[in-house]
């Protein structure tokens, strides 16, 4: 908890999290009960640079290293004929690869399965900061609902661990049918409505009013082209 910033009053919003309750919590915390098989499965399904191993052996490190869970890799830009060096140890570490993956799959919570990656999308390390949690989603090519905001193509970033709702954010939700949308969040009378930014998609009542249940997580960046 410590590791991943879940301190002082933080701790209950960590159990609720992983689907445990606060006083279950305080009890393993006090050394009254031992945790159980559900909690190291809601630990690893949130938050997969969490280290299972670590929690169950004590051995490495509590957070596994963003290269176990992506392949990193260095974009680069040379001239017209220019030499391709390999990337060195030091570009890696500048650059994180982020799997982009799809429907069902985009709409998961937890580990991305190396089969179900479509490719990597390349994101300079200092503008993610400390996140870690980290998916890439394309809209639809035919998909209009957030324009001007997101074009159709759109490749996005989301952070799975970030759901917090505020007034400006972009939120990648779960439907009906498991696929992953890309929505506003309005809440209004204790309802949670699906806003799109073009005025010609009305807004959609979401399934459920648990925030944990519906939001797979924030949109933090996005790449669009210029020609659509």
């Amino acid at each position: 908890m410590v590791a991943l910033g879940f301190e002082g009053r933080q701790r209950v919003r960590f159990a609720r999290i992983v689907g445990i309750s606060g006083s279950y919590l305080s009890d393993i915390l006090n050394l009254k009960t031992g945790p159980s098989a559900d909690l190291f499965f809601g630990i690893a399904n949130k938050f997969p640079q969490a280290s299972v191993h670590w929690l169950l052996t004590g051995e490495g490190e509590p957070l596994v290293k963003a290269s176990d869970i992506v392949i990193e890799a260095h974009p680069r830009i040379v001239p017209l004929g220019g030499k391709i060096d390999l990337p060195t140890e030091r570009d890696t570490e500048e650059y994180l690869a982020v799997p982009l993956v799809e429907g069902r799959i985009a709409a998961g919570a937890g580990r991305i399965i190396r089969d179900a990656i479509r490719s990597f999308v390349w994101v300079w390390r200092p503008e993610m900061g400390k996140r870690t949690n980290l998916v890439a989603v394309q809209i639809g090519e035919d998909e209009k609902s957030m324009l001007p905001t997101l074009a159709p193509g759109s490749i996005l970033v989301v952070d799975r661990n970030d759901k917090e709702i505020l007034r400006k954010g972009i939120y990648a939700v779960r439907l009906e049918n498991e696929e992953c949308a890309v929505k506003r969040i309005h809440v209004l009378d204790g309802s949670v409505l699906l806003c799109s930014d073009n005025i010609d998609y009305l807004p959609l009542l979401a399934l459920t009013t648990d925030m944990d249940q519906l939001i797979v997580g924030r949109v933090i960046w996005a790449w669009k082209s210029l020609l659509r």
